[in-house]
């Protein structure tokens, strides 16, 4: 029988991204009646919701293709991974076998989800990615999947490497990755009933980080899956404020993913990191938020047993 798909995005103010999505979703060749969409509003301060909603039909129930499609609009914000954790509760309820986590500022391929869902029959993967490449230049690499650091710091692998590029023949393969991108990635139902869902102390940022580290841990393998392909209109936020929530998180999902032992032997390596970055943080003009990141930590309610 062919593996039920819920295909999740989480949109916060992402209203123009909307009708190029759901035109990638529509021209899906995976069997219809195997899938399902939801769409989650995290309280978006534009018209998200009714763009959407426009772009269902009569019933609102249904893309005007023909998927099934649920349409939330949130009473909070709930973060990327409150979002998706909502959406993907409800769709391990429905007895989906695969959960597709997918950005609104992307555009998918037609036939992009057999591979993913193929890649994941083997007993023991627990979640693939599609080779990300970036939508402003469809030749380039956004993510073949992500690298991560000792000290919590991680990296979309081959980052704008052109498909012809001898560096990125090695990565544009099938392979085993360490860390999976949160902007596309296909779950299996068993692996996060075993696992569980996003940390959603994390909020935004790091939460493929934390959940991706998480599944290795449990024996989990995490492979690229290059013949799908998803188009990302990737652009690195200059936001000030993003800079408190990628930096409070890698503290928290090294906390989370290292026992004590393993924190003790890279404490003098990751004094060294702070004290180097933080001055740094201040000419480049995010010191504050580094300083609220500090704060974070100093407080006796963000600690938790």
């Amino acid at each position: 029988m062919t593996p039920k798909v819920a295909i999740i995005t989480v949109s916060y103010g992402h209203a123009k991204s909307m009708p190029a999505l759901f035109a990638s979703l529509e021209r899906l060749t995976y069997q219809k009646d195997a899938v399902k969409i939801w769409l989650l509003d995290n309280q978006s301060p534009d018209d998200t919701y009714d763009v959407v909603r426009g772009l269902l039909d009569k019933s609102g129930t249904r893309t005007k293709g023909g998927f099934a499609c649920v349409l939330i609009k949130s009473p909070t914000n709930r973060g990327y991974a409150g979002g998706n954790n909502d959406c993907m509760r409800q769709a391990l309820y429905e007895g989906f076998e695969r959960i597709f986590l997918l950005n609104t500022d992307t555009e998918i391929a037609p036939d992009a989800l057999q591979p993913l869902v193929a890649a994941l029959e083997p007993p023991g993967v627990g979640a693939v990615q599609p080779l990300l490449l970036l939508a402003q230049d469809r030749n380039r690499i956004n993510s073949a999947g992500n690298a991560i650091h000792y000290l919590g710091m991680s990296w979309c692998d081959g980052y704008r490497l052109t498909l012809d590029d001898p560096a990125a023949k090695t990565l544009v393969v099938p392979r085993e990755v360490v860390s999976l991108s949160g902007a596309a990635m296909m779950l299996r139902a068993a692996a996060l009933k075993e696992v569980g869902l996003f940390d959603e102390q994390l909020f935004a940022y790091h939460e493929d980080v934390e959940l991706s580290w998480r599944l290795r841990l449990a024996d989990w393998s995490l492979r690229l899956v290059p013949e799908a392909r998803v188009w990302h209109a990737y652009e690195f936020s200059r936001s000030i404020k993003k800079y408190y929530w990628m930096e409070r998180n890698r503290f928290l999902v090294l906390f989370m993913c290292y026992q004590l032992p393993t924190l003790l032997l890279i404490a003098p390596l990751l004094l060294t990191l702070e004290l180097g970055m933080l001055p740094f943080a201040f000419l480049r003009g995010w010191g504050r938020e580094k300083l609220r990141v500090y704060s974070y930590f100093l407080k006796s309610a963000s600690w938790r047993l």
